[in-house]
């Protein structure tokens, strides 16, 4: 049975992360500012009593996730299913580059026809994918470390919101998380962008497979199902 509560944990700070840059499921590691939130993340974690921790398999992820380990003694679970959504031919560039690279695809994105960015994933496939490793992960308190994008489709997908209002859900930070309860009616989202540097804004840093915001003079339509 699906555990009774779930924290999902977005991974340290990236180079790609500080740089703007789309990672995907390209293995980028934590530099040294994620390695440092991620071990004081972990601080706080802890004292919400775990009982299984479960990660992409994602390097960036995996590191984030040991240092949970470190402190608990948990052992780390990995699972593909949590990892960052495919994004094709976008993964490494920045917003930028897709605009002068890809212009028609970057018109599209923005006007929310574009439903396979950079030719990877659909929205839905990545929820579907998460939430089945979330089905999986028995016990009263899991952490699923995960990433941006998919941390956010599983978010509303637990929540059985209609994808065209997925994006309310606001992005993670950086090593911050989402806290989420079972109850017989359904989830409900306890905390959203909780983490140990309240001062950093929820898009500090590059979010990894979410909307791109608009470049100036441009603002972004909203999501077209997909």
């Amino acid at each position: 049975m699906m555990a009774r509560r779930l924290l999902l944990w977005r991974h340290g700070r990236t180079v790609w992360n500080a740089e703007r840059r789309f990672q995907g499921q390209t293995d980028v590691p934590l530099d040294a500012v994620g390695l440092a939130e991620a071990a004081a993340a972990a601080v706080l974690l802890a004292e919400e009593k775990p009982d299984l921790i479960v990660s992409s398999d994602l390097t960036r992820a995996m590191v984030t996730a040991q240092a949970l380990s470190d402190v608990t003694g948990l052992p780390v679970y990995a699972d593909i299913r949590l990892r960052e959504s495919s994004l094709g031919r976008w993964e490494g560039l920045t917003r930028t580059d897709v605009k002068r690279d890809f212009p028609d695809e970057w018109l599209r994105w923005l006007s929310g026809a574009l439903a396979r960015r950079g030719g990877g994933e659909l929205h839905r496939e990545v929820a579907e994918r998460a939430l089945a490793a979330a089905a999986d992960a028995e016990g009263q308190t899991v952490v699923l470390v995960t990433h941006g994008g998919t941390a956010k489709v599983l978010t509303a997908r637990l929540l059985g919101l209609p994808v065209p209002f997925w994006r309310v859900i606001a992005p993670l930070a950086n090593c911050h998380w989402s806290d989420l309860r079972r109850e017989p009616a359904g989830w409900r989202l306890d905390r959203h962008n909780v983490g140990p540097f309240p001062e950093h804004e929820p898009v500090s840093s590059a979010v990894d497979a979410e909307e791109p915001e608009a470049l100036e003079g441009e603002s972004a339509a909203p999501r077209a199902c997909d």
